[in-house]
């Protein structure tokens, strides 16, 4: 694929001028990006759409990817006898480099549905479309922190992304915010029926014990009820500064027969 013609073609629709579409890739990628952050997509036509799914995935062929399947669970990794060892995984990886189930994107409400806007990673990597749909759904209706609505993902290599508002880490319900997305995050995976879900751990930058702990007795709690019911690899993803603290703390967890 030229990918100098492929991102001609999605540049011109919005950049009139020719003149004004720069010539090297890097500046066209560059350009790309600031039109997915800046411009109305509402009416973008369909033909340009898959343009941009055509260069989307042409990029993931160049990535180094991860298969959820074949992550180590924690009775590989650590000890088979921490409680539901078998279920749960610690990945440090970019959350957009996974074929799993489903990913979990803490994002603002303004990442998903507005333009002029410094769209993340997760928004720009799944392409012009993601935006859309988040448009449609919510048409017009407000997300609060901890609510969460789920789409494709359209050109990531996992199959959905479950979208949460973050929580404001200044308000006083901040703690039981992050709470409620966990178990918002874990129902809506249980009634989706999704096999394998990567999880970022929030609030760690703050108090690394402190919200370990929160995630973890979220988790616990929800293989507790559920365990026997579901069939899900739970994949926390967290810095790789915050592996070995994570790992202690499921040692922790640790069934003495």
């Amino acid at each position: 694929m030229n990918k100098n013609i492929v991102l001609d073609r999605i540049l011109s629709y919005f950049i009139k001028d020719k003149k004004s579409i720069p010539e090297g890739l890097n500046e066209k990628i560059k350009l790309w990006k600031e039109i997915v952050k800046t411009y109305d997509l509402s009416d973008v036509p369909k033909d340009i759409l898959e343009a941009e799914d055509m260069y989307l995935r042409y990029e993931l062929l160049n990535r180094k990817l991860t298969d959820a399947d074949k992550l180590k669970n924690i009775g590989e990794s650590l000890v088979k006898n921490i409680k539901y060892s078998d279920m749960i995984a610690v990945w440090s990886e970019d959350v957009t480099s996974i074929y799993a189930d489903a990913i979990v994107h803490f994002t603002s409400l303004k990442n998903l549905v507005d333009y002029n806007v410094n769209v993340d990673k997760v928004v720009l990597n799944s392409g012009m479309r993601l935006k859309k749909k988040c448009r449609d759904i919510l048409d017009g209706n407000i997300l609060k922190e901890s609510e969460l609505l789920i789409t494709r993902s359209y050109n990531l290599p996992c199959d959905f992304i479950i979208h949460v508002i973050t929580p404001d880490g200044r308000s006083k319900n901040y703690i039981e915010d992050i709470k409620n997305s966990y178990k918002n995050i874990l129902d809506c995976v249980k009634n989706n029926i999704i096999r394998s879900v990567v999880i970022p751990c929030i609030g760690i930058e703050k108090d690394r014990d402190k919200y370990i702990d929160i995630m973890l007795d979220s988790i616990y709690d929800f293989l507790d009820k559920y365990h026997e019911i579901i069939n899900t690899k739970v994949i926390i993803n967290v810095r790789e500064e915050d592996i070995d603290i994570m790992n202690k703390k499921l040692m922790d967890r640790v069934v003495v027969k």
